[in-house]
């Protein structure tokens, strides 16, 4: 790979790169002889000299290439966390790798195994603006964690001064994982404009909200973008407070008090699925938006009237100009109602699972019954 970009110059053209290291297997020839072949039988795949070479090999081979791309931009860092994997990768690009190319490097993602963070606090990368960490403990202990945490967080701190964009992400399984002594320990970050936090869907990784809102509401004057997610849980990892579930609409409550002023650009999913829309609307009411887009739940038409209404509300509200839903269905009174309520919106994303006309006419996809998550149709009205 080294050898080809080098003599191909390809690496001046490069932007972006992803890595995703593979578990090293020795490359073993077959042997007639007696001695060799039981050797290769008891310790073949366990040969740790052949391995080890490998991967300097590798190492070499990869940190040169990439070195010798002067205008990269990203840089992605993977782990399949239910595969085995070699720590020496995973320490080499990031302490080896990272401070060759730091000097142009903008956006960094991180999806490693947890351990490896601890590294990180030595690295200066003073021009990132972009950083992405996924997260996954598996079985590891709170006290581990809080440890690399406590590594972790120097680093991005380190970063006050370039960051623009934040995305904190955890998945199951994470046992032990709670997430709020680490934004209790993050500072301020004078240029932040965008903050995505995804954590599974039952709030699992969050005891309370109140770390997360006291994080977004010190950068209430420059973030621009907003956006709380949702993934899978798991049943073993549930919390057994039944309030834990709610902590999206328990964020906008709490965030409802003073408007963001630079915020524009808000995605929220809709968590649980029968939860009360009532601190949305009052969130909505506070903020000109300009982009919005709400997922995993259908909308009916009587609740999209009234967040239509609280998007309208705001005072120094200049029109909505992208909108993204999945709803119960799709009919001409629903789409009159959408140029009636939003007349300045560029860009309408409907994602529903039957078409009615006018009078109660219905034209279901997929199957007969009720929809499933894969049976909904994605549309797409650009004006």
């Amino acid at each position: 790979m080294g050898t080809n970009l080098s003599e191909l110059n390809r690496g001046a053209f490069v932007r972006e790169v992803i890595i995703e290291p593979q578990l090293v297997q020795p490359s073993l020839k077959p042997s007639y002889k007696r001695g060799a072949s039981l050797r290769t039988l008891i310790f073949g795949r366990l040969d740790t000299e052949v391995i080890e070479q490998r991967l300097e090999k590798d190492i070499r081979c990869v940190t040169d290439a990439i070195s010798a791309m002067p205008h990269l931009y990203k840089y992605s860092l993977g782990w399949e966390d239910d595969l085995p994997y070699h720590p020496e990768f995973y320490r080499a690009f990031l302490t080896h790798l990272l401070p060759n190319i730091k000097g142009n490097l903008h956006s960094l993602v991180l999806n490693v195994p947890p351990e490896m963070l601890h590294v990180m606090p030595s690295i200066s990368m003073p021009c990132l603006e972009s950083l992405r960490v996924e997260l996954c403990t598996k079985k590891k202990s709170e006290e581990e964690i809080d440890r690399i945490f406590d590594s972790f967080v120097v680093f991005v701190n380190n970063l006050l001064g370039s960051l623009e964009s934040l995305w904190i992400s955890s998945r199951v399984p994470s046992r032990s994982l709670k997430l709020d002594r680490f934004f209790r320990m993050l500072g301020t970050f004078p240029h932040l404009r965008s903050f995505t936090l995804s954590i599974p869907f039952d709030g699992s990784h969050l005891s309370s909200p109140d770390q997360v809102v006291k994080f977004l509401n010190k950068h209430r004057h420059t973030l621009k973008h907003l956006r709380l997610d949702t993934g899978r849980c798991s049943p073993a990892d549930s919390p057994t407070d039944p309030e834990a579930k709610f902590w999206i609409p328990n964020i906008l409550t709490r965030l409802n008090a003073t408007p963001y002023t630079q915020l524009y650009d808000l995605r929220l999913a809709i968590r649980p699925i029968k939860m009360d829309l009532t601190p949305l609307m009052k969130f909505f009411e506070l903020h000109a938006l300009n982009s919005l887009t709400l997922t995993e739940r259908a909308l009916s038409y009587n609740e999209i009237q009234a967040i239509l209404e609280a998007l309208r509300t705001c005072e120094n509200s200049h029109g909505l100009k992208q909108l993204r839903l999945r709803i119960e269905f799709l009919s001409p009174d629903l789409l009159e109602l959408f140029a009636k309520r939003i007349p300045r919106l560029v860009l309408l994303d409907l994602t529903f699972g039957e078409l009615r006309a006018n009078g109660g006419c219905r034209r279901h996809f997929g199957h007969s019954g009720h929809m499933g998550r894969d049976e909904f149709v994605s549309e797409k009205l650009l004006f």
